[in-house]
């Protein structure tokens, strides 16, 4: 979902308590962390459930579940953390997940005839985190599956598939030895190992790169997944040789309606459907190997 790693930190303007009437209005799952007296001792729990009422930054918390947390109690602390995810309408138009993380002070906590609590009265902190959650599943790429892959750097898009395909052959012949490596993929971006030279290529305004995946998973005669995308970080502790290079795609090809001139579809706020799929197919096939290896 969740990048789309972007974070902020804000205070609480009066009218931000709004994002709490949100969180009760959407039912959201609120995360509760604290360090608490629950059972005959204090310990650290994890308590899952929603606002059922909210005034201002007031909110009555209903427990759904709870689970005490392994390892040594922290010091006693009055204080809990709270989290909740929202999904918010982007400017682009398109539905995006935010995540919210705070403070919170237990008001009041209602107990049941165990002892353990069930609602609780919390303050929330005038003070929060806003992260931009990823929006789809990130798959770690297995090289088996990889059919052919390619990144280059582009100043304008193919105007027809004669143009792409010349383009594609060029940089074969040119970089053929040189394949990059694919990390990651999720339907919204990917993570290569590449040259340092290409990773650490500032690009100019004008300039994309063209990112091509053909899976061998791919049934007969299917079109390869090609993309164009940005830069939006670097890492060398991913790669064995070269840069790990996080790119976003920005517009994907759309080959039924490219018979000749090349179609481009916005996917930056929306991902590729196309991709998502795959990314579900090539999951499920993994998951079974997973659990034998384990002996599930």
């Amino acid at each position: 979902m969740n990048t789309n790693e972007m974070a902020s930190y804000s205070l609480w303007r009066p009218n931000s308590f709004e994002v709490f009437q949100e969180a009760r209005r959407q039912g959201a799952r609120i995360k509760l962390g604290c360090h608490m007296r629950m059972g005959g001792g204090t310990t650290d729990v994890l308590l899952k459930g929603r606002f059922l009422e909210v005034t201002g930054s007031v909110a009555l918390f209903e427990i759904k579940m709870r689970e005490t947390l392994p390892g040594k109690s922290k010091p006693v602390d009055p204080a809990c953390e709270f989290s909740f995810s929202l999904d918010q309408d982007a400017p682009s138009g398109a539905t995006e997940k935010m995540g919210y993380s705070g403070r919170a002070s237990i008001l009041e906590n209602r107990t049941d005839e165990d002892g353990l609590p069930q609602r609780m009265l919390l303050r929330l902190s005038r003070q929060y985190v806003t992260r931009r959650l990823r929006r789809d599943k990130r798959l770690d790429w297995n090289a088996e599956n990889t059919g052919l892959l390619g990144l280059l750097v582009i100043a304008d898009l193919p105007a027809n598939r004669q143009d792409l395909s010349a383009r594609l052959k060029d940089y074969y012949k040119l970089h053929g030895e040189k394949k990059p490596g694919l990390i990651n993929i999720s339907a919204g971006g990917a993570c290569l190992c590449v040259e340092e030279d290409l990773a650490r290529r500032p690009l100019m305004a004008h300039e994309l790169y063209l990112f091509l995946l053909a899976p061998k998973a791919a049934g007969q005669g299917e079109l390869p997944y090609i993309f164009t995308g940005k830069k939006v970080g670097l890492s060398r502790d991913a790669c064995e040789q070269g840069t790990a290079l996080r790119m976003r795609f920005l517009y994907e090809l759309d080959w039924a309606k490219s018979p000749s001139a090349l179609h481009w579809a916005d996917v930056e706020s929306s991902g590729s459907g196309r991709l998502r799929h795959l990314i579900r197919d090539l999951s499920d096939i993994a998951a079974p190997a997973q659990e034998k290896a384990v002996g599930l």
